[in-house]
């Protein structure tokens, strides 16, 4: 969280001080005394949705301005493994990939590309660029507060799976298996998914055909 309030104009907690204690890590950092959007976008108003979609938009666009690091590893901020529900049913760590096809093979439960149809083909031979990436982006995540002026972004929360990724993988993630697991479909949300982050519709495709969940295990 403090790498993304450096480079980036995201609301998000500040950060004070992080520890281990036991067998377990702990943050200390400012509460966001907000709604999450999950809590009201089902009822908020047209104008109030677009507004925070733009807001939303603008973020993420920030967030994929920020430099990359001069390597293919797919890692969290600090080069090592991280936390991904798409890639480990379990959410244990995952990674570090040396790069996208490694991680696509993980996709693959190590299968040979020509094990699937064309559209995942397709898809596996692209390689796409690093971006930082959030990698849990969902309504749960958005916390929000309405002002005089009307809806407002209040904060972005729970970075702990954020890391290195391609740039495709937001959207994948999000229309895929975010949607899915929190039943988005029934109040649009996914339809505001690709007015926030950038379509990758072929790639997107090829990753419905790779669902059901998989149960994988590190790399």
């Amino acid at each position: 969280m403090r790498f993304v309030r450096s480079h980036t104009k995201i609301p998000i907690p500040r950060v004070y001080s992080t520890f281990r204690w036991l067998s377990y890590h702990y943050i200390i950092m400012d509460r966001i005394p907000d709604v999450e959007l999950d809590d009201v976008w089902e009822d908020m108003p047209l104008d109030g949705k677009i507004a925070v979609a733009a807001q939303l938009r603008d973020y993420f666009a920030q967030l994929r301005a920020t430099p990359p690091p001069g390597s293919t590893a797919i890692c969290s901020v600090t080069g090592g493994p991280f936390i991904c529900s798409r890639l480990h049913a379990e959410m244990e760590w995952c990674g570090p990939f040396r790069d996208e096809e490694h991680m696509n093979s993980q996709l693959r439960r190590q299968k040979s590309p020509e094990k699937f149809d064309e559209v995942v083909q397709a898809s596996h031979r692209l390689v796409h660029p690093l971006v930082f990436t959030h990698n849990d982006f969902a309504p749960r995540n958005v916390m929000v507060k309405e002002t005089p002026l009307g809806w407002e972004v209040a904060g972005i929360i729970d970075w702990e799976c954020a890391g290195w990724l391609p740039s495709h993988w937001e959207y994948c993630k999000s229309l895929n298996w975010n949607c899915l697991n929190a039943n988005c479909g029934s109040w649009n949300w996914e339809g505001r998914i690709p007015k926030i982050l950038e379509p990758f519709d072929l790639e997107a495709e090829a990753d419905r055909k790779l669902l059901p969940p998989p149960t994988f295990h590190v790399l």
